[in-house]
């Protein structure tokens, strides 16, 4: 992004600092039906049942020209006018702070500053520019610094600093390097691009899976029609019932009674065990 700091999805990197905010999903609507304009000048956007019930005063404001950049429907679980660079700019343009207009969820936001007892007042700045640039500079009042000291055990990690993409890129090239997997670096470079932490697991590891009709490399749970996977338990054992099987005695000589016998258990005996199996598949 423009303020020079490394985006992926929710964190943001930049020097000793990191972000990641966990947004949590709102639940007035489930799609752009369930919302609507309200207002005098239809400058409001809630849920439906509310918005015909809304009224403002009928004083036109500059900043309304800039929601026809944007619409009205459900984001995040809220009803609220969509964001987008060129809404929020106009905004701002207007000197109106975006996050008074649009709706977000609660988030938790999480901010270290790693080998610093305490932020410095560069990393202030680039704190508040970041808040600002993101329509949410209203929540920066709000945070409290505290130091922390940690000594992580050998073989965790700091799920917030650690590099999950640059770790999964190291080691796929280097279990091609010693010929373990056939790779190319095309596909090595794709999945880096699709890697983030959580990605494993029945329904969102990655492969190489079909999406819109053409094969990638995506996790699972966004190709085409994917199934949902739990382990419920250890596969279930079928046993035969315990016992003998008694045989017909016949009054042929020893040789040939032995030579019966042979043939009972090779043949009407196998055939008997295989009658048992069956019936209990059928269970």
């Amino acid at each position: 992004m423009a303020l020079g700091w490394k985006v992926e999805k929710y964190s943001f990197r930049k020097g000793s600092l990191y972000i990641q905010i966990s947004p949590e999903r709102g639940n007035e609507c489930k799609s752009d039906l369930d919302c609507a304009t309200g207002g005098c000048s239809g400058e409001v956007c809630a849920p439906k049942k509310v918005a015909r019930e809304i009224v403002t005063p009928c004083v036109y404001r500059e900043w309304y020209s800039c929601l026809r950049l944007t619409s009205c429907g459900c984001y995040n679980g809220l009803c609220t006018w969509k964001p987008n660079p060129e809404f929020e700019k106009c905004l701002k343009k207007h000197g109106i702070d975006p996050s008074k207009v649009i709706k977000l969820p609660t988030a938790e936001i999480y901010i270290a500053d790693y080998g610093k007892e305490k932020p410095s007042e560069e990393d202030i700045t680039e704190l508040k520019a970041l808040f600002e640039e993101l329509g949410i500079s209203c929540a920066f009042g709000d945070i409290e610094f505290k130091t922390e000291t940690t000594d992580a055990p050998v073989g965790v990690v700091d799920p917030y600093s650690f590099d999950f993409k640059e770790a999964l890129r190291v080691e796929l090239e280097w279990l091609k390097e010693k010929g373990i997997i056939k790779i190319s670096d095309e596909d090595i470079k794709a999945i880096v691009e699709v890697a983030e932490r959580g990605k494993a697991g029945y329904n969102s590891h990655i492969g190489w899976y079909k999406k819109d009709g053409a094969y990638t490399w995506i996790p699972y749970d966004e190709s085409d029609n994917p199934l949902l996977l739990k382990c419920i338990g250890k596969p279930f054992e079928l046993k035969l019932p315990e016992g003998k099987i008694k045989l017909p005695q016949t009054s042929t000589t020893t040789t040939s009674t032995t030579s019966q016998q042979t043939e009972s258990i090779c043949g009407p005996g196998l055939i008997l065990g295989l009658l048992l199996m069956a019936r209990l598949f059928r269970k």
